[in-house]
């Protein structure tokens, strides 16, 4: 009993500290992040890379609908049960369920692309790429929610100063080099997709 209180603490330690590493990165590389917006950009185009990614965030909520909390609890108690095969049940059809609704968010958002550019005063090119967001930011809470639910916080750490780094490396370029308020939109949906990949 003693054995297993220490390997307990241990792992609660180890955990912590890792996705305080986790959070503390999330967290400066965002305030970097939109600081140096903020310098590079034109207030409009601020603003729209703001809303933008504000509105796919929101949307991506809905997409994922809850399951990422739930894989975070669950994963963990079947494991502790010996309950693998519904730790795999679980796993495909929360996959399913996030990929299915938010490619269809996706589709919605890009297919009224037009009226929700007039109605919220947005490019129409702004909206679009919010669709695709949707889809990449579900998919990355996925993998990550999954990445929690089995305790591999190092992992989490990693895909989040990797990704973070590669967001802000590669929308500063970009805006470097012309490409206005879609860098931001490249760089955000790259963090995403190393956050998927490490997953």
């Amino acid at each position: 009993m003693n054995g297993n209180m220490e390997k307990t603490i241990d792992q609660l330690v180890s955990n912590s500290i890792f996705l305080g590493i986790s959070y503390i990165t999330s967290s400066v590389f965002s305030f970097i992040f939109w600081l140096i917006l903020g310098k590079l950009l034109l207030p409009q185009d601020y603003g729209i890379v703001s809303t933008t990614i504000n509105l796919s965030l929101l949307l991506a909520t809905v997409g994922v609908m809850g399951f990422n909390i739930s894989l975070i609890k669950l994963i963990p108690e079947y494991i502790e049960k010996g309950r693998n095969d519904k730790v795999t049940s679980l796993l495909r059809f929360s996959f399913k369920f996030i990929l299915v609704l938010s490619i269809f968010i996706g589709i919605v958002i890009t297919g009224f692309s037009e009226i929700l550019a007039k109605l919220i005063k947005l490019p129409s090119s702004a909206i679009k790429f919010t669709g695709l967001l949707i889809v990449l930011m579900s998919g990355a809470t996925f993998f990550d929610s999954s990445l929690r639910g089995f305790q591999n916080m190092k992992i989490v750490a990693a895909s989040q100063f990797f990704g973070q780094l590669l967001k802000l490396l590669v929308s500063m370029v970009l805006i470097y080099l012309g490409f206005a308020y879609f860098g931001p939109f490249i760089g955000v949906a790259t963090l995403y997709i190393m956050m998927i990949i490490f997953g």
